[in-house]
């Protein structure tokens, strides 16, 4: 993968630690002085740490996230029913919802529980049709980062199959999260 000339990284990733609230909060990031709305979120509860992270990102939307083990159950994607999930991506940061719940240690919002979050901006939410794989996707590219979101539904095949990702190179990272036939991926 080609390397890039990067002046300000925070242009395109920042890390923002934050203890929840209970109550519905926007998480205010300062990267790149307070113009970074971030595309892609994983989030890890930092007060008990067996608890795995989730992740979010805007090319699916707002209120729907996932699980990176399978500690919480089948669902590979769960959408907000009454949790604490990002509700919003925000010009800087993002908001957590309310959580009456009482298992809210569990997401991203739990009252007195501290948080860390790790968030990528890619392309603001805008999303293209890319056919260069044997499988179409729908990609986000931030191409300067060498960072790209992108949704497919699988064919079934058992033959070897590419999938589009839009960055122009090979990448040198590639996380999958499987849930049925749609695979939600990011290229790094």
């Amino acid at each position: 993968m080609a390397y890039t000339n990067i002046d300000d990284p925070s242009a395109f990733f920042t890390t923002t630690l934050y203890t929840g609230t209970g109550a519905n909060q926007d998480v205010v990031n300062d990267a790149h002085s307070g113009n970074f709305k971030p595309d892609f979120l994983w989030i890890k509860n930092r007060t008990n740490g067996s608890y795995g992270p989730h992740y979010y990102d805007s090319t699916r939307g707002a209120k729907k996230g996932f699980y990176s083990d399978a500690g919480y159950g089948d669902d590979a994607e769960f959408t907000d029913g009454g949790q604490s999930t990002v509700q919003s991506f925000n010009t800087n940061g993002f908001r957590g919802g309310s959580s009456t719940n009482i298992y809210n240690i569990f997401w991203i919002n739990g009252l007195n529980t501290g948080y860390v979050a790790w968030q990528w901006k890619s392309n603001g939410g805008t999303t293209a049709s890319n056919t260069s794989g044997t499988i179409n996707s729908t990609v986000q590219v931030n191409q300067d980062a060498g960072f790209s979101i992108g949704t497919y539904t699988g064919n079934g095949s058992t033959a070897d199959q590419n999938v589009g990702h839009g960055l122009g190179a090979r990448p040198g990272c590639v996380s999958l999260k499987i849930e049925l036939q749609m695979r939600i991926g990011w290229f790094i």
